[in-house]
């Protein structure tokens, strides 16, 4: 006949420490959930919809008039006014978007008002570089293309070497 496992003094205290912070833990969740009950989380926030009909965006800037820039994955540029809904595609990056490529960001410049830039960060086609151009908005959409300056690509592998996938960032200024 077998005895049972004998616990000694300092097992039995770590067994006791490991349950009460077992059961700290349950009653501090237990106690956010009593404190917040989701229908009052929800009803802090409002769903309201402003813009509709966009596909795949993955950025969005302001500009000084209310009005946002609003890109997608596919290289289209939408100028979009919140105030009334209306959208109108503003133009269309030639972008390479297989995979998780395409238009990443885009950034309106914090002296927009005086110079009119705007930022766009996305995968170039053919080369298949990661790439920073800068663009002079004047309202006229289509034309505003032409504008382009490259500013920086990626000097380090091309996607065919490092993938489709897990590509992304970020454009921000910094205050210099």
């Amino acid at each position: 006949m077998r005895r049972p496992p004998v616990l000694s003094r300092s097992s039995t205290r770590g067994r006791a420490r490991r349950l009460t912070a077992s059961v700290a833990v349950a009653t501090m969740l237990a106690a956010l959930t009593v404190a917040l009950p989701a229908a009052q989380a929800q009803a802090d926030f409002i769903d309201e919809p402003v813009i509709s009909n966009l596909t795949v965006t993955t950025s969005m800037d302001w500009l000084p008039d209310g009005r946002a820039l609003i890109g997608s994955k596919w290289g289209k540029i939408t100028l979009a006014d919140p105030a009334n809904g209306s959208t109108s595609t503003y133009f269309t990056l030639n972008v390479d978007s297989s995979g998780e490529r395409g238009l990443l960001d885009i950034l309106v410049d914090p002296d927009f008002s005086q110079n009119k830039y705007f930022y766009a960060y996305y995968s170039a086609p053919n080369t298949t570089r990661l790439t920073i151009e800068r663009f002079t908005f004047t309202g006229n959409g289509g034309a505003d293309s032409g504008s382009g300056v490259e500013l920086w690509q990626n000097p380090g592998p091309t996607h065919d070497e490092f993938g489709e996938y897990h590509i992304g960032g970020s454009l921000n200024i910094g205050p210099d």
